[in-house]
């Protein structure tokens, strides 16, 4: 299946009032616009599954969404959902790659339950996550690889698992709820363009994980836990 949106608001797919968009088979989605680019949308109770792997794509010089759940009806009582169960390519370079809000919950699931070394998933752009979102994302392959920074607000949840050779490559100061870094993970603040950043972590976990910081005798990448 391949689905492309352009215009002023470039959207490709949207489950909105509690509907619920199934995908079965390989997907390319793609969305581009030089005002408002949003390529997959769950709002309202509705709902997105990705049953096979996933290209989603991005463009745009404006606000620019790969994935995002949100709401407008705060009286909705449905979580709205995006649940890729396999692998999954997300290019939203320069923009916003994972969203999450919502009126009940805002989730966002990808490669969840999967065994280690089954799906690669690359994520090119940031991870927010606002009111009642919740963001969790296995990365457990060595082509594995989340290329952004993330950033939590109000009771947002971020949880990343980076393993078996994955890796996070931070692009600016980021926050999360839940970070394991195991078997090979690699966390990777030095590819900031010269800046130092700092890693605010709630609560980590695993063992045989790495993290890598730029630091020059005077000032250096940070980590909180």
């Amino acid at each position: 299946i391949k689905i492309t949106a352009g215009g002023r608001n470039a959207r490709a797919v949207v489950a909105d009032a509690e509907g619920v968009i199934t995908f079965k088979e390989q997907t390319e989605l793609a969305a581009q616009s030089t005002d408002y680019t949003e390529t997959v949308s769950a709002l309202n109770g509705g709902k997105v599954v990705f049953e096979d792997t996933a290209v989603i794509t991005a463009i745009g010089t404006g606000y620019v969404y790969g994935v995002s759940t949100y709401f407008y009806d705060s009286s909705v009582t449905e979580d709205s959902s995006i649940d890729f169960q396999k692998g999954v390519y997300i290019n939203a370079a320069g923009g916003t790659a994972i969203s999450a809000a919502g009126s009940a919950e805002g989730i966002v699931t990808i490669n969840q339950g999967s065994a280690a070394g089954a799906n690669e998933v690359v994520i090119f752009g940031d991870i927010e996550s606002d009111i009642k979102g919740v963001v969790n994302v296995n990365l457990n392959t060595a082509g594995s690889v989340f290329n952004g920074s993330t950033s939590l607000y109000d009771d947002g949840v971020i949880k990343l698992a980076v393993t078996d050779g994955a890796a996070w490559r931070l692009t600016g100061t980021s926050s999360v709820t839940d970070l394991k870094a195991a078997a090979g993970g690699k966390i990777d603040l030095s590819g900031d363009r010269g800046a130092f950043s700092t890693l605010a972590i709630q609560k980590l976990t695993g063992t045989g994980g790495s993290f890598i910081v730029d630091n020059d005798g005077t000032d250096s990448d940070k980590i909180t836990v």
